[in-house]
């Protein structure tokens, strides 16, 4: 559902408009599209990098270059041990929110 919202958005359209009139392989490319350019540099990006520049330069006199300073950002993969693992800390903090053990009964 997220995919579709993220579409109907970029073509600024209903999820229901978009999903009537986008066929699943047109789908599969803005889904494609999308998630590439979400990773991407942009001009903001590279604005608040000179900012941030400055704002060193205030504090440093060692000089910086923009590229030290642009985040990086980077698709992280979900493991199945991942998702096992968050779930196990879920479950714990619920326990604990309810006041029982791990295994179920009252602590």
């Amino acid at each position: 559902m997220g995919d579709w919202i993220r579409v109907a958005s970029h073509l600024g359209k209903s999820i229901q408009e978009a999903q009537s009139v986008i066929p699943s392989m047109e789908f599969t490319m803005w889904r494609l599209y999308l998630e590439e350019e979400e990773y991407k540099t942009t001009k903001l990006d590279l604005y608040l990098a000179q900012i941030a520049a400055e704002v060193r330069r205030t504090v440093s006199k060692k000089n910086v270059s923009l590229k030290q300073l642009i985040l990086k950002w980077t698709k992280t993969k979900v493991t199945k041990s991942t998702r096992a693992e968050a779930a196990k800390a879920s479950k714990i903090k619920w326990f604990g929110f309810l006041g029982l053990n791990n295994d179920g009964s009252n602590t």
